[in-house]
């Protein structure tokens, strides 16, 4: 009868064992999905600012929001380590909008310039709006993603399993997180492309 009972017990060890297994590494795919969905954003993006900068200098001309845009984008695209990008990617972002604030600027001054250009240089920040977007929200469901890993991790029944499941980290991607250097200038203000100040980045803090 004992042995029964420990064979019981055991079996059912063993099954608690296994789908524990199986619910974290489920918590792991996610979050991995979540991390590769940041990472195409990402490149989407870094794909498009250059096209950007030739049609905004068209506009404004070399100028301190556009060589700052430049150098932005170069540093977002050096870190090998994506999760570690989020406070360069919040960089860049601050750098678009304070370019496209430029571009507005000049363009409401300056009616003899290419309307073109300027037509050309709204679309494309419609774009870049559009691509940080995904980038906030691929940000936000990786750390959705990762929270709920990590509180598996941390139960109990999860202790046998740790050495195989590693801390996964979070994106910072924020203004806090982008630090308090004057990166992207005093135009730097977040603005929409009709002229309204609704637009923000996509905040780590928002719901999915």
């Amino acid at each position: 009868m004992l042995l029964a009972v420990l064979l019981v017990v055991l079996a059912a060890l063993v099954t608690f064992l296994v789908i524990r297994f199986n619910q974290l590494s489920m918590n792991r795919s996610l979050t991995a999905e979540a991390l590769r969905q940041y990472t195409e954003a990402r490149r989407a993006r870094h794909g498009l600012v250059p096209t950007y900068l030739i049609a905004a200098r068209e506009v404004v001309g070399d100028s301190v929001e556009t060589h700052r845009l430049e150098s932005a984008v170069r540093a977002a695209g050096q870190s090998e380590e994506s999760r570690a990008t989020g406070p360069a990617e919040f960089r860049l972002t601050l750098c678009v909008a304070a370019v496209h604030a430029r571009v507005r600027s000049v363009a409401s001054g300056e009616g003899e310039r290419p309307t073109a250009s300027r037509a050309l240089a709204r679309e494309l920040f419609q774009q870049l709006r559009t691509q940080e977007t995904h980038i906030g929200a691929a940000a936000r469901h990786h750390n959705s993603s990762v929270r709920a890993y990590e509180d598996r991790r941390r139960l109990l029944g999860s202790l046998p399993w740790r050495w195989a499941f590693r801390p996964v980290a979070e994106i910072g991607y924020s203004l806090a997180d982008a630090g308090d250097d004057d990166a992207a200038g005093p135009s730097a203000d977040l603005v929409s492309p009709d002229g309204g100040e609704d637009y923000r980045p996509g905040r780590l803090s928002e719901d999915l």
